[in-house]
């Protein structure tokens, strides 16, 4: 009697990306280990990823589920559910930071402060925050890099894009592509704009300096909680452990009870909350 043929085996999605050299995937890891804010929930897979060739194989899995990069030391606001699908995290070739002719090539997830020391870079530049991915995708981008001459190597589907940039060109940053190499040049132009630091969570509704006015206010260093406005930069959260956003919400709420009397102004979030209720 002839056996039976069994199928092969269908694989999760989870494990077809493990398959794959150059992915390290890690199922419902805390994304409070790598915000600075230190908040936020599990997230369903934590994806890291080394190589251009390893994302390009890994990224017909990861667009048919719920998906997001985070950049390193780039703020999220992550409720304390978590969050569905993947987080991608860019590391390896991508953290690259090299001398090309006329300028510099840069892996998007390198950090604007391992620039410090190399020669032709504006000290600026140097003290940027974040990476470098973090600032090409943040909404006052063509800002922060206007002067510079910019080519960005894209991945977008399953192939590489290359788009050049001038001083004059706006920086439009294409639909679900992400951004692998960004190639600097003529950059020792001074630059007059800077990221927003780390801990910059809040806004005002008016085009008021947040800094000044919670001064002014006497609110430097008020503490709720676990979260405290700093006495040294008002316009910065610091999180002295164990708080949850629930807690940075209440302590919003709080300030503006001082804020809309006085200033006929309020603070609004400048960070997205994204992820689910516990």
């Amino acid at each position: 009697m002839a056996r039976k043929k069994t199928a092969p085996k269908e694989l999760h999605w989870t494990e077809e990306l493990q398959a794959i050299e150059g992915i390290d995937l890690h199922g419902q890891h805390h994304l409070h280990m790598h915000t600075p804010l230190r908040v936020g929930g599990p997230v369903e897979a934590w994806v890291r990823c080394s190589s251009v060739d390893a994302l390009r194989q890994a990224m017909p899995i990861v667009r048919k589920q719920a998906w997001k990069i985070h950049w390193p030391f780039e703020d999220w606001l992550v409720k304390d559910g978590g969050l569905n699908g993947v987080v991608l995290r860019l590391e390896g070739e991508f953290e690259q930071i090299r001398k090309i002719e006329h300028g510099i090539e840069l892996g998007t997830a390198a950090l604007w402060s391992n620039l410090k020391g190399h020669p032709d870079i504006p000290e600026e530049l140097q003290h940027w925050s974040g990476s470098v991915g973090g600032a090409l995708l943040a909404p006052n981008a063509a800002k922060l890099f206007a002067g510079f001459e910019i080519e960005i190597e894209w991945l977008r589907g399953r192939h590489k894009h290359r788009r050049f940039f001038d001083h004059q060109t706006p920086l439009d940053v294409p639909n679900t592509a992400i951004p692998l190499f960004v190639r600097l040049f003529n950059v020792r132009r001074p630059r007059k704009t800077k990221p927003l630091r780390t801990g910059q969570v809040f806004t005002l509704d008016k085009n008021q300096s947040l800094s000044d006015t919670l001064s002014e206010l006497n609110l430097q260093a008020v503490r709720l909680r676990n979260w405290k406005i700093s006495e040294q930069d008002p316009s910065i959260i610091v999180h002295l452990g164990k708080g949850s956003l629930e807690d940075l919400k209440l302590l919003q709420k709080a300030l503006n009870q001082k804020l809309q009397p006085a200033r006929n102004t309020k603070l609004s979030l400048r960070i997205p909350l994204v992820g689910k209720n516990v």
